[in-house]
């Protein structure tokens, strides 16, 4: 349960640090426990749902994803809960929503979280195939202040690089 002063259970910040490190079954268990034993803390729903997308458990990941939504629309955590909501609907194909879902993460996010949303938010443009959404999220994500870390820069380059690829062939 949420302790007396709001705060997420230690499992939580167990199945962070797990996910973290790349220990992925420890993560996904240590999570399960924590949603299960804190149902109405969105944080736990939260690492739930990342540790189950991790793991490549789509529905319940979904299923985790709509219950952080559903405790914490209106929360502090919006931008934790929408940003996996956004990255399990880009997995789902449901673009449009991801869009929309890593538009509010993004709209309340402080910079440090802004290239790794960015990102998110131009995989999800990418599948709805608007190469100009790509685009202008990759090159918010790359002139984010501050900088965002190699392993995103990385990525944003390589989907810069496919919406590029993906103009010059639509004209």
């Amino acid at each position: 349960p949420v302790t007396a002063s709001g705060e997420s259970p230690a499992a939580v910040w167990l199945a962070w640090g797990l996910l973290f490190q790349g220990k992925w079954e420890q993560a996904l268990a240590t999570s399960r426990r924590a949603s299960l034993e804190s149902p109405e803390d969105p944080a736990a729903q939260v690492v739930h749902a990342w540790a189950e997308l991790a793991s490549g458990n789509i529905q319940p990941a979904s299923l985790a994803a709509e219950q952080a939504y559903a405790v914490g629309a209106q929360s502090e955590d919006l931008v934790d809960i929408c940003h996996v909501r956004g990255a399990v609907l880009t997995t789902l194909g449901q673009y449009d929503q991801a869009c929309q879902d890593l538009t509010v993460a993004i709209d309340h996010a402080v910079p440090a979280e802004l290239p790794e949303l960015y990102f998110r938010k131009a995989l999800a443009e990418e599948g709805r195939g608007a190469t100009p959404g790509v685009i202008a999220a990759c090159v918010r994500g790359l002139t984010t202040e501050p900088a965002p870390s190699a392993t995103t820069r990385t990525r944003l380059e390589q989907t810069l690089a496919r919406a590029f690829r993906a103009k010059c062939h639509q004209d």
